[in-house]
Order: structure tokens, then sequence, then C-alpha cells
């Protein structure tokens, strides 16, 4: 059996699960040599294989204590350092391109000033 440990309580009877022991016995002996508080914990059977969603990962189990189901609570993907930079350079990119505008429209004004007599250069 798996026993599910460390539990913080969320709501009512659902609990995020700290700690997860495999192999373990309906005394709470581990079969690797530890033994585990079964009134601080749920045993169960087995866990449920988790449906990630795309961009998201498992931010944590929760327990029902009252059902025994097991959940998942899924978070949003770290941005990796490739990614983060890539964003970087595609903001710095669109910041080039507006300020390079603004320039051409603020060397037109200057122009058409310059023209008409009011701006010597």
């Amino acid at each position: 059996m798996i026993y599910l440990g460390n539990l913080t309580l969320k709501t009512g009877t659902q609990y995020k699960v700290g700690l997860t022991a495999y192999k373990v016995d309906s005394t709470g002996k581990s079969s690797y040599g530890g033994q585990y508080d079964l009134s601080k914990g749920v045993l169960v059977t087995d866990l449920p294989q988790p449906n990630i969603p795309d961009g998201k990962v498992v931010g944590s189990t929760l327990i029902d204590t009252a059902t025994k189901a097991v959940s998942y609570e899924y978070i949003d993907k770290p941005v990796s350092k490739d990614e983060q930079l890539q964003q970087q350079v595609t903001t710095l990119g669109q910041q080039v391109a507006t300020l390079t505008a603004q320039n051409v429209a603020l060397g037109k004004q200057v122009a058409a000033l310059s023209a008409a007599g009011k701006v010597s250069e």
C-alpha cells in the first residue's frame, strides 16, 4: 500500500500531501525499514495517473480523507531560461521597431518644419 502523510488541510476533508511512502503495510511498517503513524496519514492501494494539461505540471497531490480519493493540483509550467531569453529577445525587437518608427516620424516632422523655415539647422 501507499502511505500519504504530512497532510495540510486545504478545505473540509481535502488535504495536501507532503509525504508519499510506498510499500507500507496495514500496521504502518514500510518494507524499506520505516514506520509511519497511520493516525497522521492515509493508506491507499494505488495512485491515479495524473492527467496533466498542456503547459502545466503537477503542483501537489491531494487526498480526501473521507473518501480516500486522490487527485492532483496543477500549476503553470515554469519558464525555462531559454524561453525567458527568447521572450526578452522578442520584446526587445518589438521595442527597437517601435523606437525606429518613432525616430522616422520625428525625422519627417523636423524636415517639414525645416522646409517651412521654422527650424534652423
